[in-house]
């Protein structure tokens, strides 16, 4: 990658997820322009951001970013350079912030349409982002995603995130995990609320791959098991437009190492993490490239398995469906999940 680098550490630490996670680490310390200087998630959430190949001075949408961890180490990718530190050979010190201005320009757009999850999500952002760059630099928007972008900014960004609501299996199975109840996980599955899931995450991408540039890239990411919420939801993205529209595109560069080093393994359109590989996950992402202009197809083909009950075409039935948000940046949990 010939952008700025994704500053990380990654640390695996079972004692400390049964003992609660986050709680048995010290709490991040200020720097001196009173800024956090670390935020802690699980690392396979950053395989979706650096599939995304972001460069400085692009404009990037990042369009279900709460709790926002994923909008941070976008903000990291566009503007951040390394802070040196000098290390205490006898204590773990903590690294230093790095340094994050707009002198390469660019622009994140950061959206949430829940209110509460989006209060959570600007509080993270103040946090860890200096003043100057939430002024002019990263917008926080409430938009509802997949109504807003449908019809507004068209072909206006670089590069496109959709970290989208899901059944939420890396809840389930982390709760699972921490009260020793492995063989609870199945009953906490449902068709319909994949079902639900997967209708609203096909519009979502299909809003997004409205906003995208012609020639720019956008990642669908899931923490979801459920192949009606992965390589289904792709496949009936791709039957509603033309073949010249989009093109999928295999992992590569640093996305391509991070998904390797998790375990991930290939299925038919993106890559799956899964934690009996590596203790990581589960995460989903798919790389959507789009090569012209979108041109709905005049005929929809059909090859989904199982009939959906959620019309995709009723913008209006999905509000109050019950769809959790996509918390797969593990904000505020210790890694690995």
């Amino acid at each position: 990658m010939t952008g700025h680098p994704l500053l990380c550490a990654a640390t695996r630490s079972p004692d400390s997820l049964q003992a609660g996670g986050a709680a048995t680490l010290p709490s991040p310390a200020l720097d001196r322009t009173g800024l956090r200087v670390y935020f802690l998630l699980s690392l396979s959430s950053l395989m979706p951001v650096t599939l995304l190949d972001v460069q400085p001075g692009m404009s990037v949408l990042d369009l279900c970013a709460a709790p926002g961890a994923q909008s941070l180490a976008l903000s990291h990718l566009l503007w951040a350079t390394p802070t040196a530190t000098a290390a205490d050979p006898s204590h773990n010190a903590s690294p230093a912030a790095p340094t994050i201005s707009r002198g390469s320009g660019g622009r994140l757009v950061s959206n949430e349409v829940d209110a509460h999850r989006r209060s959570k999500l600007q509080r993270m952002l103040v946090d860890h982002v200096p003043p100057e760059l939430l002024e002019n630099g990263l917008t926080t928007t409430g938009h509802d995603a997949h109504k807003y972008w449908q019809r507004q900014e068209a072909d206006t960004y670089d590069r496109v995130l959709v970290n989208a609501p899901c059944s939420s299996h890396r809840q389930v199975v982390q709760q699972a995990a921490r009260d020793g109840r492995a063989g609870a996980v199945g009953g906490q599955w449902s068709l319909p609320a994949c079902q639900t899931a997967a209708a609203l995450q096909v519009q979502l991408v299909c809003a997004g791959l409205r906003a995208l540039k012609v020639g720019g890239r956008l990642v669908f990411s899931t923490c979801s098991m459920c192949p009606l919420e992965n390589d289904d939801v792709v496949q009936r993205v791709l039957q509603r437009f033309s073949p010249e529209s989009l093109s999928m595109l295999p992992p590569s560069g640093e996305g391509l190492q991070l998904s390797s080093q998790l375990g991930g393994e290939a299925t038919k359109h993106g890559v799956m993490v899964l934690p009996d590989r590596g203790g990581w996950g589960p995460v989903y992402a798919a790389v959507f490239e789009k090569t012209s202009s979108l041109v709905l197809r005049m005929q929809p083909v059909q090859l989904l398995s199982v009939e959906l009950t959620d019309s995709e075409e009723e913008e209006e039935g999905f509000e109050g469906s019950g769809v959790n948000g996509n918390d797969n940046d593990g904000a505020g949990s210790v890694v690995p999940e």
